[in-house]
């Protein structure tokens, strides 16, 4: 067990890459570790552990990222209030990264043409300019294109259930060695933003993943105090079925790959299929500013649980979309923040 690099602030450090996935080459199965500071961190004195999950609909974003999502201010935020965090990597797909390059430039030239014309009932005359601003609007139009529907990482090859096997193997690689790290092997949380909330709530329930990576059940239930979700899908066979335009949208915003699959890894894929009685709360939060219907898929979620009897908290934040929710983490003031702290510190007490 080793790593590449280590980061200390004043406040916390940074353990980097981090093998996960014992045997495997690939630079996917790595997380990255953030603890408070070492003097202050003993396995006398064992800290609870968030294992975090990344969003990116199964194409994009990674453990590091900062401009967009903010993933590893998650981790600093956690380590510098205490909380040991991983924040991993896993396989993304990547299958149909030239289906989404063909669709941007077809979309890039369909868009050019609509401008052309409008623009040629001004101009009747073909002449160098017209040509000039033909080609520069298809230049930025393929470019936004690219970066929209084909940003993937061409590494990686996986696609369902690759991601949820990794994150298997990131819990049983994390319950193992916790305590090398100042964190309390019996008080871990599972945290995951977007597909990453999908992805965690979907574990918890999904017997055959369990048993696949040698994960007992009983034992997951004895060591994980608590499950939350950031504003992530928990029904893809609703949300990306059907024919429609917003369907297909939909489909292929929930990874690139995602639009071969069969309606029956719809519903492997969908956490709300697997519902199982369990003793480990959750916790959903979504902002009230998302144009996909993920504040009704937490709400169906959360009546599916208390069927079940299983304890479960949903929170909607004001004037915030779901992206947002993450990104914020770790500023002066912000809500969720002090949320995902008291949810944690709460369950990690001992029962009275």
């Amino acid at each position: 067990m080793g790593f590449e690099k280590k980061m200390p602030s004043r406040r916390h450090t940074k353990l980097a890459n981090i093998s996960y996935f014992r045997g495997s080459e690939q630079d996917d199965h790595v997380l990255d570790i953030y603890t408070p500071r070492l003097n202050d961190c003993s396995p006398r004195k064992a800290r609870p552990c968030v294992l975090f999950v990344h969003s990116g609909a199964w194409r994009l974003a990674n453990k590091e990222d900062t401009l967009f999502w903010g993933h590893a201010h998650v981790g600093r935020t956690l380590a510098e209030n205490g909380i040991v965090c991983a924040v991993m990597s896993y396989r993304q797909g990547c299958g149909n990264a030239g289906r989404a390059l063909l669709g941007s430039v077809l979309v890039a030239l369909l868009l050019d043409l609509a401008f052309y014309a409008i623009y040629s009932q001004y101009f009747q005359s073909i002449e160098t300019q017209e040509i000039v601003a033909f080609v520069l609007v298809f230049c930025i139009l393929l470019f936004v294109g690219i970066l929209g529907f084909a940003w993937v990482d061409t590494a990686t090859t996986g696609t369902h259930p690759s991601h949820m096997v990794d994150l298997a193997h990131a819990l049983r690689w994390m319950m193992q060695y916790s305590r090398s790290f100042g964190a309390d092997g019996t008080k871990m949380y599972l945290c995951g933003h977007g597909v990453g909330a999908l992805m965690v709530t979907l574990l918890t329930h999904h017997e055959s993943l369990l048993t696949e990576v040698g994960l007992d059940r009983d034992k997951l239930e004895a060591c994980i105090k608590g499950v939350i979700g950031i504003g992530g899908p928990y029904d893809l066979q609703a949300l990306c079925t059907g024919e429609t335009l917003l369907g297909f949208i939909r489909r292929h915003y929930y990874g690139l790959h995602c639009s071969d699959f069969s309606d029956e890894q719809l519903h492997d894929a969908s956490p709300i299929m697997h519902l199982k009685e369990t003793c480990i709360p959750y916790l959903l939060l979504n902002g009230d500013c998302c144009q996909l219907p993920l504040v009704e898929q937490a709400k169906m979620l959360q009546i599916a649980m208390q069927r079940l009897q299983i304890r479960v908290d949903m929170r909607v934040l004001p004037s915030i979309d779901n992206w947002s929710l993450v990104r914020n983490i770790g500023r002066p003031c912000d809500t969720i923040t002090k949320i995902l702290l008291d949810f944690i510190i709460s369950e990690a007490k001992p029962a009275a």
